[in-house]
């Protein structure tokens, strides 16, 4: 009985702080050990998703405010977005809120992602480049060999499917902070104290019993499906749009650096990490990601108003008129912003921790 009641009470007070210090210091924690024990890995997979993980993490700390401004614009029934009266209204750290679940999912997350991408990658370049890795180049009028187009395709196929693949593993794990994190998101100052968020652990208690009518466990059990609603929408847009980002950057890079010359050189050092240029990450990563923002804009959008509305009904929203422009445009720009710019951050924040490590971004046998 006493147990119990100490347990009840801790988590009360667990409950009732924002975790602000425990989870800046898992984040502070994520980056040190990236930066002196990852190194001393010997499996260079784990040395790749531990820069990835790294890379995502600082990423998603800098870009979050402008995540948070997307989110708010997409949600149907709210009030119009301004900015710089969102700031007035609520403060500055409006634009923070959420991002306690961000550390604590995507560290999760990353690791599985990045070590499953990697692996399908491996797997997949096997299939495809060496079967036939004697058609990948042709000779040029000056003796130079260059590949040919069907390796930027190939490259494009294997990146493609093996992101896919791998983020659908990883959303298994940071769906439901997902959900958390953009419930904090939306929240303003007008809802009730009963409806507010005050930390990670109180929103996922709250979430689980959503629509429960008393507190038995098998209400509790139940409601562990709240925290995955609107999964199935976000999974097609956040599996669509990694897909489509990681698939166009690495084409799109290794076209830069074949016309570039740079691609030759690399190949002299086909082991451990490759210096690749800034400038032609940046437009690599900027244009795959605003694009990729911009095609699964729409799914989005549905996932969005799925996960902040209780009563929100995608067959019934369809059928209304402007639809179409409003899964297309609302919020469209904010998406293809930050994606486009958390993109060129990501990369190059990547690449950096990747030399760091001694492994290649674009880690694959061609």
């Amino acid at each position: 009985m006493m147990a119990s009641l100490l347990f009840s009470q801790s988590l009360t007070r667990l409950r009732s702080r924002p975790g602000h210090i425990t989870s800046w210091a898992f984040f502070t924690a994520s980056m040190a050990f990236t930066f002196y024990k990852a190194p001393s890995l010997q499996e260079p997979i784990l040395r790749y998703a531990c820069a990835g993980t790294a890379a995502t993490l600082f990423c998603e700390v800098i870009m979050h405010g402008i995540d948070t401004v997307n989110m708010r614009s997409k949600i149907i029934n709210g009030p119009k977005l301004y900015v710089f009266e969102l700031i007035k209204l609520e403060g500055f750290s409006s634009l923070m809120r959420g991002i306690q679940p961000v550390l604590y999912g995507y560290f999760i997350a990353s690791l599985v992602y990045f070590y499953a991408y990697a692996q399908s990658k491996q797997v997949l370049s096997e299939l495809l480049f060496k079967q036939e890795s004697g058609q990948e180049v042709r000779i040029t009028e000056q003796g130079q060999q260059q590949p040919t187009t069907s390796i930027y395709y190939k490259t494009m196929a294997v990146s493609f499917i093996g992101s896919g693949f791998a983020e659908f593993l990883s959303l298994a794990f940071y769906y439901p902070f997902d959900l958390i994190k953009t419930r904090m998101q939306v929240a303003s100052q007008g809802i009730s104290p009963s409806q507010r968020y005050l930390g990670t652990l109180d929103a996922t208690l709250k979430i689980i019993n959503e629509g429960a009518k008393d507190q038995k466990m098998l209400d509790q059990v139940k409601g562990i499906r709240n925290l995955y609603k609107g999964g199935f929408t976000f999974g097609m847009s956040y599996t669509a749009y990694m897909a489509v980002q990681f698939s166009l950057f690495e084409s799109i890079l290794l076209y830069l650096e074949t016309h570039s010359g740079v691609r030759q050189q690399h190949q002299a050092n086909p082991h451990g990490a490759k210096d690749h240029s800034w400038f032609h990450i940046s437009i690599a990563s900027f244009l795959a990601g605003a694009l990729g923002g911009l095609l699964t804009n729409p799914i989005e959008f549905l996932a969005v108003n799925i996960q902040t509305q209780e009563n929100f009904s995608t067959m019934k929203y369809i059928r209304q008129k402007g639809v179409i422009y409003d899964m297309m445009f609302k919020g469209g720009l904010w998406r293809s912003v930050y994606h486009g710019l958390q993109a060129v951050l990501f990369f190059i924040i990547w690449q950096e921790y990747a030399m760091h490590l001694n492994v290649d971004i674009a880690m694959f046998e061609e």
